[in-house]
């Protein structure tokens, strides 16, 4: 089965009224589902996304694996409502912020709302074998507003064994 498959199947599969997907390798951080709640049940947001830390597991690729920085100025961030509009009506987005803060699904939160309407309007939710890419595209063309946070709340990681 394919990357884009695997998705579409991990989406399909999933319940509840946000889902995110996260790799075997890869973990929410310990004691973030209570302020993701109230974030969730306070704003009823259509997206969050965040800035998430990277770890290389032991025996990985990088001879610094094992280890993992956290930089105080990437941690307890406030919430910031960015409107899909702001983004798409700037050519120069890409260009001039070097932290990509469009929601994406893998390692971000996307409602059941938004999701749906994104299978109906594509027939899919993950429409290329760069699912990362694709979706954090095609989730814009769905959605007004999302919620950025500078906070970590899972952290992308990987293994010896990661195919990505």
């Amino acid at each position: 089965m394919s990357q884009r498959q695997n998705f579409e199947n991990a989406v399909d599969h999933a319940t509840g009224d946000y889902v995110i997907t996260i790799g075997d390798d890869d973990s929410v951080l310990p004691g973030q589902y209570p302020a993701l709640k109230t974030l969730l049940e306070r704003e009823k947001p259509e997206a969050v996304s965040w800035q998430s830390n990277f770890y290389n597991w032991p025996n990985a690729y990088n001879p610094n694996a094992g280890r993992l920085k956290i930089k105080k100025s990437g941690v307890f961030g406030r919430p910031i409502t960015v409107a899909t509009r702001d983004l798409l009506d700037d050519p120069q987005w890409g260009l001039t912020h070097s932290n990509d803060i469009t929601p994406r699904l893998h390692h971000g939160l996307i409602s059941r709302v938004a999701l749906d309407k994104l299978r109906a309007k594509t027939g899919h939710i993950h429409g290329s074998g760069a699912v990362d890419v694709y979706f954090s595209s095609a989730i814009l063309s769905v959605i007004d507003s999302f919620i950025y946070l500078r906070h970590p709340f899972s952290m992308l990681a990987m293994g010896p064994a990661a195919a990505g």
